[in-house]
């Protein structure tokens, strides 16, 4: 096995990726080619679908039926638990498939352990007004912070971090709670089953027994959340399909609760054809009434 240089002595020295295939477009190709001419020294793995089921067949056998339980539209949940397990087995930094760098990585990235959160700057004038405020779930004990959710676009860590440990529980335990009939569905419900808001949920209840440290991820590291311009947005790139426009559970109903959201579909199919019926029969009566 070839030996990863550590950053500082305690940070491998890996990038890390994803990508549902490797027929990435044009601008991502560019864009990893940008890190890596950045970053020299640093090694970047890349992982497709099928790479990514076989990395988790090898180090995370169980967790992989909690991967296969999400719905295939939804890629981004995937994602998300992937990038918590990958940097907890191996450690380095994951980028979404759309950020980037603007600066040396061995340049920017602190020498001390404290694991780096960083919120969105989203005051009503910042560039990212809004983001990362959604309500926190009802049943979360932890006071949430006033400038909402933690990024983890992208994830800077050692092997083994608790926080990364405690979000894959977290995951899990949203994967098993997960409800088809009453779940929240698109955007929302993946941000609360897999993405920042798990993310940050975990980190919270555990967050004062780790070193960590409050940063500007694009200020203070000069990362970039996003290369695309809006006109090619990653969620515009997909339309249709863009996991944010999905109406199906996330999570595949299995046992009970598959036959329990065939019944309630069932349900609501045979209450809006009795409605369309009625409004059918109503139709007629009028016209015969005015006929006669």
């Amino acid at each position: 096995m070839v030996e990863i240089d550590k950053l500082h002595g305690w940070l491998p020295k890996i990038i890390h990726q994803t990508y549902a295939d490797r027929d990435l477009p044009l601008l991502y190709q560019q864009n990893i080619s940008r890190i890596k001419q950045l970053c020299p020294g640093w090694e970047y793995r890349f992982y497709d679908d099928d790479d990514i089921r076989a990395y988790m067949a090898r180090h995370f056998p169980w967790a992989l039926s909690y991967y296969d339980r999400i719905d295939a539209r939804y890629g981004a949940a995937k994602a998300d638990f992937f990038r918590y397990l990958v940097v907890y087995n191996d450690g380095g930094v994951y980028l979404d498939i759309k950020s980037t760098v603007t600066r040396p990585l061995d340049e920017v990235l602190p020498s001390d352990k404290s694991y780096l959160l960083s919120h969105w700057k989203n005051g009503p004038e910042d560039k990212y007004a809004g983001y990362g405020l959604l309500a926190r779930a009802e049943d979360m004990r932890e006071e949430w912070p006033e400038r909402g959710e933690f990024q983890q676009w992208f994830i800077v860590a050692p092997p083994g971090h608790p926080f990364l440990r405690k979000t894959i529980d977290q995951v899990c335990e949203n994967i098993d709670k997960y409800c088809p009939i009453t779940g929240e569905v698109g955007r929302v419900g993946v941000l609360k089953l897999t993405g920042p808001i798990a993310y940050t949920q975990a980190i919270l209840s555990i967050k004062e027994r780790q070193p960590h440290a409050i940063i500007d991820a694009e200020d203070d590291l000069g990362l970039c959340y996003s290369f695309l311009s809006a006109s090619r947005s990653h969620e515009t790139s997909f339309r249709r399909s863009h996991y944010s426009n999905q109406n199906c559970p996330i999570i595949k109903p299995r046992g009970i609760k598959r036959w329990a959201y065939l019944l309630n579909l069932l349900s609501g199919y045979l209450t809006a054809t009795g409605k369309r019926l009625k409004k059918s029969i109503s139709k007629r009566l009028k016209r015969w009434q005015a006929v006669g």
